[in-house]
């Protein structure tokens, strides 16, 4: 199977295997986006953030004065926001309940929206701030 002879022991055999799933490849850092600068200083506002986020994200910092640990704090803060938009537009489409054999159970989706919410308020008041949360995204205004 992975070329032992077959004298080989249960135990060598074991310790040959092959790992189930391949390690995981960690990139130093995400991708940021475009750089702006605000008071001297220069930021990357971060790709992965949905449109809303990254506009707030750009209001806190014109708003405030941040050193580079303050703007990782804030990019957390975002990515935390950004889980409990996603986790609420679950809770929209499948429900708060799944039934199982028979028996209802919670959306997981509920307990991640929940734990994001936590997260971003305990960052929010960790960065001192006294912002609005961005907006989530909403329906386009209408055309006349």
């Amino acid at each position: 199977m992975w070329n032992l002879p077959p004298e080989a022991t249960i135990t060598e055999r074991a310790v040959s295997r092959k790992p189930k799933y391949p390690p995981l490849k960690v990139k130093n850092g995400e991708k940021m986006g475009r750089k702006i600068t605000i008071q001297g200083k220069k930021f990357a506002i971060p790709n992965h953030l949905q449109t809303t986020t990254k506009k707030w994200f750009k209001q806190v910092l014109e708003e405030y004065d941040f050193e580079s640990h303050h703007v990782r704090l804030l990019t957390l803060a975002a990515e935390a926001w950004d889980r409990s938009v996603l986790a609420q537009a679950a809770i929209k489409k499948y429900g708060i309940l799944y039934v199982d054999k028979g028996r209802p159970h919670p959306n997981p989706a509920i307990r991640i929206k929940e734990q994001a919410e936590i997260i971003f308020a305990r960052l929010i008041r960790e960065l001192n701030l006294d912002v609005e949360p961005p907006k989530p995204p909403g329906r386009p205004p209408g055309l006349y």
